[in-house]
Formats: structure tokens, sequence, C-alpha cells
């Protein structure tokens, strides 16, 4: 990636992360479509990211986050795309949660 220019772009709305037990299930409130949606399982968390007006009040999650993508596709050898991007926002004092598809 060294030299390549990245165009982005703002996806619409603001964003929440919840935080829920390893072992629940997907709530019923995850929006079936609705732009982005994120939904990651480990051994210690479920997480889910979705547009914040659909996570319930009572849902721990870290609200008024705002997303960007960039535009086009990348392939999946591409090296130093994240780093790129992390630490341009990083030295912007701006806090970065990563999601690739």
């Amino acid at each position: 990636m060294s030299g390549a220019e990245l165009e982005l772009e703002w996806i619409a709305g603001r964003f929440a992360v919840c935080r829920l037990p390893a072992t629940a299930e997907i709530p019923q409130w995850v929006p079936a479509d609705g732009g982005l949606i994120s939904i990651t399982r480990t051994d210690r968390e479920l997480s889910i990211v979705a547009m914040q007006d659909a996570i319930p009040a009572d849902v721990q999650a870290e609200r008024n986050w705002v997303a960007m993508r960039i535009v086009g596709t990348l392939s999946f050898s591409a090296v130093g795309v994240l780093a790129k991007l992390s630490g341009a926002l990083a030295g912007a004092g701006i806090s970065v949660l990563a999601i690739s598809t």
C-alpha cells in the first residue's frame, strides 16, 4: 500500500457497538437489513455494530460512532491498508474500530 491513495466515504447515520455475553443469542432487535451491521462472536463476547437507533437503551453499548469505508474493492493480499488508515486517525486522536468484509 505504500504510496497508494485511499478514497474514503462516509456511511450515513450514527452507530453503536454493543457487547453481550459470549453465550447470548443474537437479539431480535438486530435489524435484518439497514446498511452496516456486524455480528461477531468470540469466546469472550458477542459484539454487534448497528445503527444506534436500533439498539435498546438498556443494552450495554458505546454510542455515537460514525463510519466510513474505503471506496471500491481491495485485494485480500493488500498490505498495510489498516496501518495507513489507523495511523492517520491515531495522529488526529480518533479511535478506530475496524471491520473487514
